[in-house]
Order: structure tokens, then C-alpha cells, then sequence
């Protein structure tokens, strides 16, 4: 029997806030891997803002806690493990054109990996 209940405990600002307490980086260091402004940073912190679905993701990712539990459910810190990660085989046709889709991302967004991000995302949220 699991000892997590799944409800909201917390707010976002809160696991933040946690999260940055516990890291230990400075609040520059990790606004530079999060490619953001030391003053979003603290935004997030004091609660006047909150950052959008990509950066969540973002968030997560860059210290390797469970979204949910981000957003303040009462779940496991850490991701749930994959046990086999999916990667699609693809036809010689569906291969040109994920090639064409890289091309055209790295023209619009060359130098800004954080825009890239979000075209794939809002492409992937269309299916």
C-alpha cells in the first residue's frame, strides 16, 4: 500500500522553492541551465509568476523530479523509471522528413534551444 495520497499539498511556488533550497547552486547558475533570468527565477520563487507547460517540463527534467509532484501532488519525488525507453523505427520517408523538421526548427530558432523546445512540444500536443 503506497503511503502517497495523490492530493494537492503544496503549490508550485512551494516545491520551488524546495527544490532550489535543496540544490546547490546559486539561483544564476540555475537560471543558466534553465535559460531564464535570475529575476523569472525569483519570480517563480515569490510566487508572482508561474512558469508555462514547456518550462515545467523544463523544470523537471533539469532536477529529475516527477512533474506531478512539482505541481505539489502528493506523490514520489522522483520520476517514475521507464523500464524500456520507445524509440519509432522509421520509414526512409518519415526519416527525410523528421531531417526537413530539424532543418526547419534550427532556421527559426538557431540559437534559442528553449523556442525549439516549444515548437516540438506544441507539434507533439497536436496529435
Amino acid at each position: 500500500m503506497s503511503e502517497y495520497t495523490g492530493k494537492k499539498i503544496k503549490s508550485f511556488r512551494e516545491r520551488f522553492v524546495e527544490l532550489c533550497e535543496s540544490d546547490p547552486r546559486t539561483d544564476t547558475a540555475i537560471a543558466d541551465a534553465l535559460n531564464v533570468s535570475r529575476q523569472t527565477i525569483s519570480s517563480w520563487k515569490s510566487g508572482a509568476r508561474s512558469p508555462k507547460k514547456p518550462m515545467v517540463l523544463t523544470i523537471a527534467s533539469e532536477f529529475n523530479v516527477d512533474v506531478a509532484w512539482l505541481f505539489g501532488f502528493d506523490v514520489p519525488r522522483e520520476p517514475a523509471k521507464r523500464e524500456t525507453s520507445f524509440v519509432p523505427r522509421l520509414s526512409p520517408e518519415d526519416d527525410e522528413a523528421l531531417g526537413d523538421l530539424v532543418d526547419l526548427i534550427t532556421r527559426i530558432a538557431p540559437k534559442n534551444r528553449e523556442l525549439a523546445k516549444k515548437i516540438l512540444l506544441n507539434l507533439i500536443e497536436e496529435d
